[in-house]
């Protein structure tokens, strides 16, 4: 299916405490039927308002307490919702909506020389945006606008039993932009390499510039894409790129391997590093504890040789015979010599006690020595080991993560400046394709504007499919006994011949039945072909002068208004078809089709009124 441009959705008139005035669309095809005067040709307007027309819609008594129009689409491409917010009071600006979230507001069709305006808007979802049209026979071109493709798909009431040509509006001044849109829209083709007209020589001699200069930027690009790359083609460039990019996922993937790994390795050491340095911690205080023990050791050796002597001392006095006091010089007599011996024999067994606490302690402090030396030595075996884990992990990480880490930076720098030149050289190559095509293009000036429809032939074979699209689409309705369609391309008739015989000279049923007849078959001829088209299409009042014969009204498989919707459903049952018309849908029409029916009664409580809520 095409997936060109967008379908409408709803129609929708708000105001100021009354009733919303809507209308929902759907693909395939919809009518809306019902006698005059209730809002037929006012929701066409309003529609066309709501494209880009500059003119308010006409105001009817029923839309006067309305103060704003919205109209709801979708886009095909993506399935998007926007909604398209206008004044029906003033002609102001757009205000458009997706989601409920206002995307901006946007300036009315003709106002076109940026990208802030409606036109814009709509042409970017059926690629027709910044498309050239040329406007006169000296090849003066223009941007081309939404409003210029408006009449090959929605049709009024006035246009479609027009005698001129569907292609042209009727304004002289407007023909040559009008044969260009059509053009653009059977080949794809814009008018952007088309040059205006002037001097030959100058022409001449200006191309002849442009193709040296683009010759000079050729040599020179050449001069920068390197050896190795001229050799290559352009898809094995671009697959030699595409293998520097996977090599540099691979180099990265194995670069992350390398520093997870180090990262570890890194603090395996952090540990070991902390785990030697509290044993070193430990082992200076058991040290330092070992000297003051020792000291204490030399304390217990002196206080035993201090008791010892007190002792030999207390045993020496013990054997002095009594005499004089040195003192005070009484006589021996007149000494207390049974308390000398009982202060004696008290010190010795004093110094005895004394010397088994010291003695004891002594013990302890030597078990307690022996266990400090013991855990010293324990402490010193887990030192010497963990610095031997550690000289590895450093060993590990500087002679061989580290060499490694390095080397694939290395190479990633390598490929990322091999792969930035690879992209320079294709970028290069690309702009000698672009050069060199300019050139080819500049060399053939004389048929430039041929090229720019894609040839004479290429139209004309388009034109063909065209014709046979219309010529199906006029078989299925059954109104003619021969439908040999034909295109007469000449500048003042530009339409459909059927069967020899030009459009405008039948009479205005029939004129509006070939009329539609061609709009459906461009509309086909885009599906099939893939061409740019605004997604739908709308039709005011197809069948409503046509009268057919009366051996035809007696035969119902022959009734045109039943093979005329019923081939639209068959047809564009994806697309979208509007149709207005008075005259309800035949009975005779196949109910197994869907279709979006509308009938407005003008009968109060009886069906729907009108558009508008009474």
């Amino acid at each position: 299916m095409n997936k060109f441009g967008f379908q409408l959705r709803s129609l929708k008139l708000v105001g100021d405490n009354v009733e919303d005035a809507e209308i929902r669309f759907t693909s395939g095809l919809n009518l809306i039927s019902g006698p005059s005067n209730t809002g037929k040709t006012f929701i066409f307007d309003c529609v066309d308002y709501m494209l880009g027309k500059g003119n308010i819609p006409t105001a009817i008594e029923e839309s006067k307490k309305y103060n704003k129009a919205l109209l709801e689409i979708e886009v095909l491409s993506s399935n998007e919702i926007y909604t398209l917010e206008r004044s029906i009071i003033k002609n102001n600006h757009f205000n458009i909506f997706c989601k409920q979230n206002l995307l901006g507001k946007y300036k009315k069709e003709n106002d076109n020389d940026n990208e802030n305006n409606i036109s814009f808007f709509l042409l970017n979802f059926f690629n027709l945006v910044n498309k050239k049209v040329k406007t006169n026979k000296r090849n003066k071109k223009r941007t081309l606008t939404f409003r210029d493709i408006k009449r090959l798909f929605m049709v009024s009431e006035e246009d479609i039993i027009k005698k001129g040509s569907p292609i042209f509006s009727g304004h002289r001044t407007s023909a040559t932009a009008e044969q260009s849109v059509f053009s653009l829209l059977l080949s794809g083709i814009d008018d952007t390499l088309l040059i205006a007209s002037e001097d030959p020589k100058i022409s001449k001699a200006k191309n002849t510039a442009k193709i040296e200069f683009a010759k000079e930027i050729i040599s020179q690009l050449e001069s920068e894409i390197s050896k190795e790359s001229k050799q290559l083609e352009f898809d094995k460039l671009k697959d030699k790129l595409s293998s520097h990019s996977e090599d540099n996922n691979r180099l990265n993937e194995n670069l992350k391997q390398l520093q997870d790994k180090a990262t570890l390795r890194e603090q395996e050491r952090s540990e070991y590093w902390t785990e030697i340095r509290s044993i070193d911690s430990r082992k200076n205080v058991l040290s330092e504890l070992n000297k003051r023990f020792k000291l204490l050791e030399e304390q217990y050796i002196s206080d035993l040789k201090r008791l010892d002597a007190i002792s030999e001392a207390s045993a020496i006095l013990d054997q002095v015979q009594p005499s004089k006091c040195s003192i005070c010089g009484a006589s021996a007599e007149y000494h207390d010599n049974d308390c000398q011996d009982a202060n004696t024999e008290c010190v010795k067994k004093s110094c005895d006690i004394e010397k088994n606490k010291i003695k004891l302690l002594q013990k302890k402090l030597e078990e307690t020595r022996q266990d400090i030396d013991l855990e010293i030595e324990k402490l010193s075996e887990k030192y010497t080991c963990n610095a031997a884990i550690l000289k590895e992990i450093n060993l590990d990480i500087e002679k061989n993560l580290k060499p490694q880490i390095s080397n694939i930076i290395n190479e990633i720098n390598l490929n990322f400046e091999q792969k930035e030149n690879l992209k320079l050289d294709i970028s290069n190559s690309q702009k000698i394709q672009e050069y060199s095509q300019l050139i080819e293009s500049l060399s053939k000036t004389k048929v430039v504007s041929k090229e720019a429809l894609g040839s004479d032939n290429k139209l004309d074979d388009e034109l063909k499919k065209l014709c046979d699209s219309v010529e199906r689409t006029l078989d299925g309705w059954k109104c003619f006994s021969k439908n040999k369609i034909s295109f007469n391309d000449d500048n003042k008739v530009w339409d459909i011949v059927i069967s020899g015989k030009e459009r405008k000279s039948d009479g205005k049923g029939f004129r509006a039945i070939t009329h539609s007849a061609f709009n459906l078959g461009l509309f086909k001829y885009c599906i099939l072909n893939n061409m740019p088209h605004p997604g739908f299409i709308i039709l005011d009042s197809p069948l409503t002068v046509y009268d057919e014969p009366e051996e035809k009204k007696k035969l119902e498989t022959q009734n045109i208004d039943k093979l005329f919707y019923e081939s639209i459903v068959r047809e564009f049952g994806q697309q979208q078809v509007i149709i207005f018309e008075n005259e309800k849908l035949p009975e005779t029409f196949n109910n197994d089709y869907p279709i979006n029916y509308i009938r407005f009664t003008r009968l109060e409580n009886n069906g729907r009124y009108g558009f508008i809520p009474i």
